[in-house]
């Protein structure tokens, strides 16, 4: 990818304006090398705040889709350092790092040619009326950044950040909103946390066995990845993990995890004839619950997807299978 393009991707985020742009060019040499910067690197320019929030979004933005997009609307942009860039502009303080083109650019180029008799007007604003905007990308990651700030005791930090729907306007249960026209853009977002002790034992952990951690994930969407077809996510499926001393129960729906429910009884608390287990029977009377609520909410439940070790015990799924009504895969 072209050193123009990770410009681009940069003017795409709201966040960083010409003064932290020109601060990062000068720190890491090129804007390639500081969209590829580490956090930490990161955040000793942006601070720690911004940093986290430029993270998420390169981690979810696509530079290539972005640019064919621009392209396909009939658009060009120019960097700071295109020659074509118009020179007046360029000698202001702080000027845009890229620029967004719609018609000939060619009258650029002649203007730059013959500048003391050509001028070039370079209209804009800073905000514009939310009245008939179309919906960007960008839009909608500034949507799920604000909601899905919160604040969380010291001790724990957000682990996953998942997207159930946007409105728009008076039109709610919108899945993807870009390019629709709004003058309100809002979204429910669901949110996991994690204990902030507990992961960084799992770091040190993974770190002393001579292993960098490249990404910390649930365990019930790291199961769904590899148990779950999208036909699956998309249709409505409960995801019920029976461990040893904790049951995780991950509902997906229209394709993205919508509940989760995490008790702190599993398979070692069952004793003796399971059909008999007041553990057991509280924990199907809770998840029968769980599911009964999500239903009413609008959502569905097709089938249940079993893990774990009790899987093997005769006659347990065909058990589960009647308390639950609902087929059960394992």
């Amino acid at each position: 990818m072209s050193e123009r393009n990770y410009w681009l991707g940069f003017s795409a985020f709201s966040g960083i304006g010409p003064m932290k742009f020109k601060k990062l060019i000068s720190r890491f040499g090129s804007a390639k090398n500081a969209w590829r910067a580490t956090k930490s690197d990161l955040a000793k320019l942006l601070g720690e705040k911004l940093t986290d929030k430029f993270d998420d979004f390169r981690n979810e933005f696509s530079i290539s889709d972005y640019a064919a997009k621009v392209q396909s609307k009939g658009v060009s942009f120019l960097t700071l350092k295109d020659k074509e860039y118009p020179k007046l502009l360029s000698q202001i303080k702080n000027p845009p790092f890229v620029l967004y083109i719609r018609g000939d650019v060619e009258i650029l180029r002649s203007a730059q040619d013959d500048i003391e008799k050509r001028t070039i007007a370079v209209v804009g604003t800073r905000k514009t009326t939310q009245y008939g905007r179309e919906v960007t990308r960008m839009d909608m990651n500034k949507c799920v950044n604000v909601a899905g700030t919160i604040h969380l005791p010291y001790d724990r930090e957000i682990l996953h950040r998942m997207v159930h729907r946007f409105s728009v306007d008076d039109q709610s249960w919108i899945r993807n909103p870009s390019n629709l026209y709004a003058s309100r853009l809002s979204c429910e977002v669901y949110i996991i946390s994690c204990d902030v002790n507990h992961i960084q034992n799992v770091y040190k952990c993974v770190n002393d066995a001579g292993y960098d951690v490249k990404e910390t994930v649930f365990t019930g969407i790291a199961d769904a990845s590899s148990l779950l077809t999208n036909e699956d996510k998309e249709g409505g499926t409960l995801l019920l993990d029976i461990g040893a001393s904790v049951t995780e129960v991950s509902i997906f729906f229209s394709g993205t995890l919508s509940e989760i429910d995490i008790v702190p009884v599993g398979g070692q608390d069952i004793k003796g004839d399971f059909k008999e287990s007041p553990e057991l029977a509280d924990l199907l009377a809770r998840i029968n619950t769980r599911i009964q609520n999500f239903l009413k909410s609008g959502g569905r439940v097709g089938s249940i997807i079993l893990i774990g070790g009790l899987v093997f015990i005769d006659g347990f799924i065909e058990f589960l299978e009647e308390k639950l009504s609902c087929p059960i895969k394992v």
